[in-house]
């Protein structure tokens, strides 16, 4: 059986079934913002993972694609990801040794001890929870991270900086059901919970069309699927006709492609502060 995709839309929860095809989605966006970012991660902790015995977490792990990178470029460390659905179609066939999924919830709390990795990762799950349940989220991420260790959030935002009136119309469309808000307030998440320093925030653009050459076509071709793959199930929620969902997308695409439209990419990372006793 499939992992389960679950969003909130409105307060309605539906859950459906991960395709093939939207894990290769999955895969895609993994190495596109690879790409752009020059990396897979942002946060200063090469030094750590070199050492072949940190310990990492990636939350809401999708299908494992970070993870399994990592431990290819640095072996022996110890690799968890975590899932919220029981059902999960993460990779075990030809799983490296040192990765581990584990079901586990953020909100409601994770299983492992506090102070437990050194660096945490918890990526493109901006808009599935509201402010209350980030700010628990943060304090649970915080919690299980050793003091000097890293803290990486990262996900994409909707402004598409020059857009169409189609586009417009969706992605207001979009902002009426989902909280696409959410990533903006992801370094006001990192303060408040006071125990965070170094706190920085990296920008990439992802260029949406053949104007900026293969990148530009791969991000638009991935896009395109992307919308061809959620819209159809999201359809009754947002009031579009399934009819009318090519039409759509043809426009939108046309409409990135002439205006030149990107996407921003955003990650968050900061450092855990490191506790001293002074008492002792």
């Amino acid at each position: 059986m499939g992992k389960q995709f679950s969003k909130s839309i409105s307060g309605y929860q539906e859950t459906f079934p991960l395709t093939e095809e939207e894990k290769e989605l999955l895969h895609s966006r993994h190495h596109l913002t690879r790409e752009i970012f020059k990396g897979t991660y942002s946060s200063p902790v090469r030094n750590v993972l070199q050492t072949g015995w940190a310990k990492v977490l990636d939350v809401g792990c999708d299908v494992g694609t970070w993870l399994f990178e990592l431990s290819a470029d640095y072996p022996g460390c110890t690799y968890i990801g975590t899932y919220t659905s029981p059902y999960s179609s993460l990779a075990t066939v030809g799983k490296p040794f040192d990765v581990e999924f584990i079901e586990g919830d953020p909100v409601h709390g994770l299983p492992f001890e506090d102070n437990t990795f050194d660096f945490v990762s918890m990526k493109n799950r901006s808009i599935e929870y509201n402010d209350s349940e980030w700010g628990k989220i943060i304090f649970e991420l915080v919690r299980v991270l050793k003091p000097g260790g890293w803290l990486e959030l990262s996900d994409y935002d909707y402004s598409w900086g020059t857009r169409g009136p189609t586009t417009e119309r969706m992605l207001n469309l979009f902002s009426s059901h989902l909280r696409l808000e959410q990533i903006s307030k992801f370094k006001d998440y990192m303060h408040m919970t006071a125990e965070l320093r170094n706190i920085q925030h990296e920008i990439q653009y992802l260029p949406l069309g053949s104007f900026a050459g293969r990148l530009g076509e791969t991000s638009a071709q991935i896009l395109r699927d992307t919308l061809k793959t959620f819209l159809p199930k999201l359809a009754n929620y947002f009031g579009v006709r399934i009819g009318d969902i090519n039409s759509i997308i043809k426009t939108v695409m046309e409409e990135a492609e002439e205006n030149q439209s990107h996407i921003r990419f955003h990650r968050f990372f900061a450092q855990k502060e490191t506790v001293y006793d002074f008492t002792s």
